[in-house]
């Protein structure tokens, strides 16, 4: 076999194998887009749901509500369920407060002071999660194919990422 014949048959394998592995992407990959502008000011965070080949947004399974393990010292004080949103409202005896929010990404916008906030990206598990600290409270936001999680408050910032990671990695702290 020559040299040509035998780069053109790994150069169609290797153009099948990238095309197959994008095929798998496309199914596994969450059916969220969000796109982050960097602002001198603010980060803004577009959320936008997949949309099939008629431009119709693809339907959501129904909504599951999901709420994070509640920090030690700390107590729900609200709880609010609607067909698209979640909502918890914690606090603790010193006053300090958080709020959680879970909800479908239909065509979310929201933005974080980053005059005000030291804002990082960070993984929990396979998920980029936005991450606001500033010297008053913490925020974080992050989508997991299905839904955009929303935590902030007025404690640490240990506290916000465990309550992230127990909705993303499922776990009970």
């Amino acid at each position: 076999m020559s040299r040509r014949r035998r780069v053109a048959i790994l150069a169609a394998v290797l153009i099948m194998v990238l095309a197959m592995t994008a095929v798998v992407i496309a199914i596994i990959k969450p059916h969220i887009y969000y796109v982050i502008k960097e602002k001198v000011i603010s980060w803004d965070i577009s959320f936008e749901q997949e949309k099939d080949e008629t431009g119709s947004k693809i339907d959501a399974v129904q909504f599951a509500y999901m709420k994070p393990k509640t920090p030690n010292g700390y107590s729900i004080v609200s709880e609010d369920k609607e067909s698209d949103r979640y909502s918890v409202e914690y606090k603790d005896d010193d006053g300090h407060s958080i709020y959680y929010s879970q909800y479908l990404p239909d065509d979310v916008t929201t933005s974080i002071d980053s005059e005000r906030h030291k804002i990082t990206k960070e993984k929990i598990g396979e998920y980029e999660v936005v991450i606001g600290v500033s010297d008053k409270d913490v925020l974080s936001i992050c989508n997991d194919g299905n839904y955009v999680y929303d935590i902030d408050g007025t404690c640490d910032a240990d506290t916000i990422k465990k309550m992230m990671e127990s909705i993303l990695l499922k776990k009970n702290y």
